[in-house]
């Protein structure tokens, strides 16, 4: 009858919920659709996963293996960097 039943519905949630998992997406198998928090820290974590996951494929076909996430400082004092500059 409304959005609001709709989200707030059991079955909703289980249905998001397993669409998601397909996807990759790990969540609690009691998460609400109106649980945003859960979903944003869900999607934050498999972004970085994915963005990890695709440095370490760069650096392996560049024959390096500098780990990703780095800070700056870190990143500059590489050999692989120290070289280049």
């Amino acid at each position: 009858n409304s959005i609001h039943q709709f989200r707030v519905h059991e079955l909703t949630s289980i249905k998001v919920n397993k669409k998601l998992k397909q996807k990759g997406l790990t969540l609690s198998p009691s998460w609400s659709i109106t649980d945003r928090n859960s979903f944003d820290i869900a999607v934050a974590k498999k972004v970085r996963q994915q963005a990890d996951a695709e440095w370490r494929s760069k650096m392996k076909a560049k024959g390096s293996d500098m780990p990703p996430n780095l800070s700056w400082q870190t990143f500059q004092q590489q050999s692989d960097i120290q070289q280049r500059i």
